[in-house]
């Protein structure tokens, strides 16, 4: 009973003004020291297996028959392209992909933040997100580089929910964008694509926003 009390107090400390720029701040800190935690683990790691393949794969950015080849059976796009325009503007230099990967964890988590904010609150939103940057189920898709794929594909779809449930005609071409590029980045994606079509059908304007998710597919 006292626990339950105390966490209602913090949440009710954390839902007005000062307590929503508190859980901001703390949401930043987290954000910096996970981080900083990730790029330490992920430290000495070097391109292998999947990662040497994409890059033997890709003969030019015109190249489109190989970036929408599915890599066992996922569309990979983004990956691909990344991988190549990193090999060609800067060489093969892991750095980037270390730090793309963790930026794509630090991104996934931020707007997780930003969606559950909206139903339950900063204070408890906050809670989740920061297990998200340091607890993830999947340690290779948090800590290594190469979960960049799956990590930017959830990023996207989270994006895509947030703009769908806003109002107007940009946030309906941004929801539509970001879950072309989810899917485009990665099978996970389509999970997203369902969110947001369940999103819109439950409004009333179902019929005149429906291409939002039909486009993508």
């Amino acid at each position: 009973m006292k626990s339950a009390t105390t966490g209602s107090r913090i949440s009710i400390a954390l839902a007005d003004e000062h307590g929503e720029r508190l859980a901001r701040g703390l949401l930043v800190l987290a954000l910096l020291a996970a981080a900083a935690l990730l790029l330490w683990l992920n430290r000495g790691t070097s391109f292998y297996n999947d990662e040497l393949t994409w890059f033997q794969d890709l003969s030019g950015p015109n190249d489109l028959e190989s970036i929408l080849t599915p890599h066992y059976s996922h569309l990979i796009g983004t990956t691909r392209l990344v991988y190549l325009l990193t090999a060609e503007t800067v060489g093969p230099d892991y750095l980037v992909m270390r730090i793309l990967g963790v930026a794509s964890v630090l991104l996934a988590a931020t707007l997780f933040y930003v969606w559950a904010k909206r139903r339950i609150g900063p204070g408890w939103a906050l809670l989740p997100a920061v297990l998200l940057m340091f607890y993830g189920s999947a340690w290779q898709h948090v800590v290594g580089p190469v979960g960049f794929t799956v990590t930017f594909s959830i990023a996207l779809g989270l994006g895509a929910l947030i703009a769908a449930e806003s109002e107007g005609r940009r946030s309906d071409l941004l929801a539509c964008g970001l879950l072309i590029l989810a899917v485009f980045t990665y099978t996970v994606g389509l999970a997203y694509l369902v969110g947001v079509a369940i999103s819109v059908l439950l409004r009333g304007d179902r019929l005149r926003r429906a291409w939002i998710f039909l486009v993508p597919l």
